[in-house]
Formats: structure tokens, C-alpha cells, sequence
């Protein structure tokens, strides 16, 4: 997952967007989406330019869903899994037009996060994962690539590194590079 650790111009301040989550779609809190498809928050895949990282998923009524709180919200076809942390939700096929469940998203790329990365890989790798300035892909919406990192200019990757993480250090400190609010003209020029 990618655990907020704060922003550039420090403190927890950011850009949050609300929006309704696409019909049947399954989001935890952390989970990279982007709006790329038709405007509606959907889990990120790899090479697609990031809408930013879930902070809180709430109901149309802008409750925050709670696993042990169900009575908090109104969303008869969403399905909340507790077997994972922090929970799941799985909105209904009927989300956009019933049910009104929505993600606070988190768009802001000074915004910096605790990355996992996919469990067979090691930081430091992949040209010097560890250390600051290489990018990287997604693997899923919710672990890096160490694989994919790179140093050259103009290729780019979804992720920016800031290297190891010194509270974690199986994880890489990141941040958005490539945004679809603030740099998506010059991914779209690079592709």
C-alpha cells in the first residue's frame, strides 16, 4: 500500500477530490486510482498516468464507511472486507446511479508515500532504487515495480523515488510523477 508520510512543503496538508467509484470496483484505503476511463475513481494498473491515492472511501452522504461501524453508512450493495488492512470495500454494479459510494483521493503529487514493492523484489536493485531521483511503474494499485526503475530522461514511470524509506526500510519513499492533472500534457507528449 502507500502509506501518506507527509508532503514536500511538510505537514499532512493536500488536494483531496471526491468522486463516485466505478460500478463493482473494489478500493481500500491507499490504493493508487486514476479517472482515466470515463471520470469515475478506478484502481490504478501499470503505465497509466495516476488521479492520486485513496484517503478515506465515504458514503453519498459523506460518512466516512467504518468496518465496525456498518449502521454509519447507506450503502445497501457495498460489501466491506475486514480481512484485509485497512478494509476493502466493494461497491455494488449499481454504484453511479443507486448507491453513491465515493473516494477521497488524495491528487496532490508533493504528497509523499511509503511504497511497498512487489514481495520478490529488493530496493536498491534496479539503478539505485534506494537513493533519490529514479522513477518507477506500478505493479498494482498498491506496490511499486523496483523492477522498473529508471534513471533516463524522458521515460518516465508513474512513481518519482526519494529512496529507502529509513522507517521501513523494505519500502521506497514516493511521490506522484505522472499525474493526470499535472503533468498529463507531458506524459501525453512523451508516449
Amino acid at each position: 500500500m502507500l502509506k501518506p508520510k507527509g508532503t514536500f512543503r511538510g505537514g499532512d496538508s493536500s488536494c483531496l477530490l471526491t468522486q463516485i467509484i466505478d460500478n463493482s470496483d473494489a478500493i481500500r484505503a491507499f490504493d493508487a486510482v486514476y479517472f482515466y476511463t470515463n471520470g469515475d475513481v478506478a484502481v490504478a494498473v501499470a503505465a497509466y498516468p495516476l488521479g492520486g491515492v485513496v484517503v478515506e472511501i465515504c458514503d453519498a452522504y459523506g460518512h466516512a464507511m467504518s468496518p465496525t461501524k456498518a449502521s454509519n453508512y447507506d450503502a445497501p450493495d457495498a460489501t466491506i472486507d475486514t480481512s484485509v488492512n485497512p478494509f476493502g470495500v466493494t461497491v455494488g454494479s449499481d454504484n453511479e446511479t443507486d448507491d453513491g459510494v465515493v473516494a477521497r483521493v488524495d491528487i496532490d503529487p508533493q504528497s509523499i508515500y511509503s511504497g511497498d514493492i512487489e514481495a520478490a523484489e529488493t530496493v536498491g536493485t534496479t539503478v539505485s532504487s534506494n537513493k533519490p531521483g529514479c522513477w518507477m511503474d506500478l505493479a498494482d494499485q498498491r506496490t511499486l515495480d523496483e523492477t522498473t526503475a529508471t534513471r533516463t530522461i524522458g521515460t518516465g514511470g508513474q512513481m518519482g523515488g526519494l529512496g529507502t524509506d529509513p522507517s521501513d526500510s523494505g519500502n521506497i519513499l514516493c511521490y506522484i510523477h505522472e499525474s493526470e492533472f499535472f503533468t498529463l500534457g507531458k506524459v501525453l507528449a512523451e508516449t
